[in-house]
């Protein structure tokens, strides 16, 4: 039999789960096995609890991995031909930035677009050809509000650049000219 997939991770598991680190004092009646003591009243909620404190310390280990220098971006065309049309667009997503609850739908974001009742805090991705997964964590503090503005601001620009389209083709401009902002009134 091979283990070999069933222990791969195993460093991880010690690593969250093991025995490694400072020895924990436990409060009377405290088994330290997880089950307390009947006589044991409420828990106290001075402190994180332990699937808290789990959390936190995974978040801080992961967070070398997403704070880092910003790639620069590749270079690229504008896809507004009129600085005010761009003005327009950039003044609009300001004002939806403001509203971070108000997230289209169809981008996966929204609570009963999930496939689980929670947010998916890992994504599995296969790059190349080799079929090998890679298991990506996306912790939702640091990856939900970004997913989020990235949406608005996808589905802004996409509505933003369907309405030009519609007003270029109502206006006959075969040459893709753009006649918003114009003056009609001559």
């Amino acid at each position: 039999m091979d283990f070999s997939q069933d222990i791969r991770f195993l460093d991880v598991i010690n690593r969250y789960y093991g025995v490694a680190g400072a020895r924990r004092r436990r409060p009377r009646n405290q088994t330290g096995a997880g089950i307390a003591s009947d006589d044991e009243g409420e828990s106290d909620a001075d402190g994180p609890s332990v699937e808290e404190e789990l959390e936190n310390q995974i978040g801080a280990d992961l967070a070398q991995n997403i704070r880092h220098e910003p790639v620069p971006v590749a270079r690229h065309r504008s896809p507004f031909k009129d600085p005010d049309l761009e003005s327009d667009f950039l003044e609009l997503l300001e004002g939806l930035l403001e509203q971070p609850d108000a997230l289209p739908e169809d981008y996966g974001v929204l609570e009963d677009e999930w496939e689980e009742e929670d947010y998916p805090e890992i994504e599995i991705i296969k790059p190349g050809r080799r079929g090998k997964e890679l298991v990506i964590a996306l912790p939702r503090p640091d990856w939900f509000p970004r997913a989020a503005r990235w949406v608005q601001a996808l589905d802004l620009l996409t509505r933003f650049l369907d309405e030009i389209e519609g007003t270029e083709s109502a206006s006959g401009n075969e040459d893709g000219s753009q006649d918003l902002g114009s003056d009609d009134s001559e």
